[in-house]
């Protein structure tokens, strides 16, 4: 089980953050101007009772939305931190990632790849790094999903070295048409790793956020 430090990087102040000091400084600032105003008010003119009311109330407003912003900083914090805690029980469950490679490193790939439509042929070809094509395979025609598992293996079933390869899916419709694809890798999470507060997953060879993880198995 791996789990990477989390990064030294100091983290930029959210949104709600920076509006929240914004809103602070504001509050100040109205509030020495009205403790100024009514420090020099003219004793035989003083402030109008309901303009005086109408700035109290103001006053309020300010100091609930200040308390306010604090409470949602508050909230995302325990939220994000329990979102991070979570993402460690990741670590040796097979997901599905929005990927076309992944690193081969001796037990080959699997790969889901799901077709908008119909097709009338399909054709699986894996590609290595320098874009050579070293497997080719006849794949589904069906609408929808459905699952490779390329061996590690070239075209003659001799073992192919450890390094990234990648799916590509060539779909035609009875008209010679391409039909759309999308291909989806799917493997164990080998690791979790934080920085500026987000979680990633590592996935043969992919870093991926939490929140892209299509399928958990």
């Amino acid at each position: 089980m791996d789990i990477a430090p989390a990064s030294s990087s100091p983290q930029q102040p959210s949104a709600a953050t920076a509006a929240g000091t914004q809103l602070a400084q504001d509050f100040d600032t109205f509030l020495s101007l009205l403790t100024t105003q009514l420090q020099h008010q003219d004793p035989l003119d003083p402030m109008d009772s309901s303009e005086f009311t109408n700035q109290l109330v103001a006053f309020a407003g300010v100091e609930q939305q200040i308390q306010t912003n604090k409470n949602l900083e508050q909230l995302q914090s325990q939220l994000t931190a329990a979102r991070n805690a979570a993402a460690v029980d990741y670590i040796g469950r097979e997901v599905d990632i929005r990927s076309d490679k992944g690193f081969h490193d001796g037990s080959g790939l699997t790969f889901r790849y799901d077709l908008s439509r119909a097709a009338k042929q399909v054709r699986l070809q894996v590609i290595d790094k320098f874009g050579r094509t070293v497997f080719e395979t006849d794949g589904e025609t069906a609408l929808g999903d459905h699952l490779f598992t390329w061996p590690g293996t070239d075209f003659a079933g001799t073992p192919l070295a450890a390094g990234e390869y990648r799916l590509r899916v060539a779909a035609l419709d009875e008209e010679g048409r391409p039909v759309p694809s999308t291909i989806f890798l799917r493997a164990p999470v080998s690791a979790v790793s934080f920085a500026d507060g987000t979680a990633s997953l590592e996935v043969k060879g992919n870093e991926v956020p939490l929140d892209e993880v299509n399928l958990v198995r």
